[in-house]
């Protein structure tokens, strides 16, 4: 069984279209089931033509969904969770 991957973009999708292709070289374990934003953009246009289930999430407030980078400091959690991975 492979894992199901979801991706969250932001911009151009380049980085999104890095990570189908090495899902489909086998590198990840699974593969993109889902990629979602909080605003519409280009990374989701080619999802769609990918055939890839898209979700836009409404009113995406970065710190609803990701700790501030001092919380991550405190806490022990090390870098902020935003700050790895773009679009």
């Amino acid at each position: 069984m492979t894992g199901r991957i979801a991706v969250g973009v932001s911009g151009s999708g380049s980085n999104l279209r890095a990570i189908a292709s090495a899902a489909a070289r086998g590198e990840l374990g699974g593969t993109i089931v889902l990629v979602f934003a909080d605003r519409a953009c280009p990374a989701l246009d080619w999802a769609v033509e990918q055939g890839i289930e898209t979700a836009l999430v409404p009113g995406g407030d970065d710190e609803m969904w990701w700790p501030s980078r001092a919380t991550c400091a405190s806490s022990g959690l090390g870098s902020w969770p935003g700050s790895a991975v773009g679009s």
